[in-house]
């Protein structure tokens, strides 16, 4: 090649043809990519929910304190966020066998339900959901921003040689 050779970038810059054409785009997500992010999607409208829960079951608490009468049902709505809550802890202790962190949230979100403390546990149940549920969206956002960026990688570059404008691999090109 001739005095014409530059970076990617730099010919990125200089040519609007530049761009990744259809022959070298990334390839289409595959079917365990699909059913990956179905999974995920339950998985995110679970967490959602039990955030919901709690946070409606702390609401309904906190007006407890004007009208005993709603204590009731946040008590209600605490205690199938907690059932919920302690599905998780259970299937992570079967299937892995050790004490990690849902384990903990779990004993966590239990122990002011056994102690009466109901203001406590929607907060803290509140917290464990809002937590989850701030975790997995960074996790998708991360995951769709990485896909953005590779699928966006140039891989060739506009090059004049010559007086000519020749479309290289940029793997061709010196550096």
């Amino acid at each position: 090649m001739g005095h014409g050779q530059g970076s990617c970038k730099e010919e990125k810059a200089g040519h609007p043809k530049s761009l990744p054409t259809s022959a070298s785009a990334a390839p289409a997500p595959t079917a365990d990519v699909k059913q990956e992010d179905a999974a995920s999607q339950t998985i995110d409208r679970g967490i959602k929910q039990n955030l919901t829960l709690s946070a409606s079951s702390l609401a309904l608490i906190s007006g407890s304190t004007v009208a005993p009468v709603l204590l009731v049902p946040g008590v209600g709505l605490l205690t199938i966020s907690l059932a919920r809550t302690l599905y998780k802890v259970w299937r992570q202790f079967s299937d892995e066998r050790k004490v990690g962190v849902t384990v903990l949230d779990g004993v966590a979100f239990l122990m002011p339900m056994l102690l009466h403390m109901w203001a406590m546990a929607a907060l803290t149940g509140s917290f464990i959901s809002g937590a989850g549920w701030m975790a997995r969206r960074t996790e998708r956002r991360s995951r769709e921003d990485l896909a953005l960026l590779f699928s966006q990688q140039i891989r060739t570059a506009w090059v004049e040689h010559d007086g000519v404008m020749l479309e290289v691999a940029c793997a061709d090109l010196r550096r």
